[in-house]
């Protein structure tokens, strides 16, 4: 019987929301499955929308906006109008997010891709600060 391997990011599905939102669960990845501590950019409380969209624009300089996305490229995504969501690209056209109603999950981005606002690759110069 082959052994089932498990991705590295597992940990982060099947969250509540509650518990985690958007920008908590793609720090988390960062950190444990990329070795990057986003903390620099924000470590608070998220529960804000208005914030979030601030943090997304305030920090954009920190990643660098690409065409296709590749493993652990940062998807961001309009929600009612507003650029207030962001995702994790993990392979095979999915995404690692969060929502209200689903917490934390590998989602197709096929079913996002008309609210995808961009794709964000973290910036070489940024990784080893």
């Amino acid at each position: 019987m082959a052994r089932q391997t498990f991705p590295a990011y597992s940990n982060l599905i099947g969250i509540p929301y509650e518990k985690k939102h958007c920008w908590d669960i793609a720090k988390d990845f960062y950190n444990q499955v990329l070795g990057v501590d986003l903390k620099h950019i924000y470590d608070g409380d998220l529960t804000d929308r208005g914030l979030i969209k601030s943090l997304i624009y305030t920090h954009k300089g920190e990643f660098v906006k690409v065409r296709k996305p590749k493993f652990g490229d940062l998807v961001t995504i309009r929600l009612h109008g507003v650029e207030v969501h962001l995702a994790v690209y993990v392979s095979n056209g999915q995404i690692l997010h969060t929502t209200k109603t689903t917490g934390s999950i590998i989602d197709r981005l096929g079913r996002w891709v008309n609210l995808v606002t961009g794709y964000y690759t973290l910036n070489p110069t940024k990784e080893n600060e």
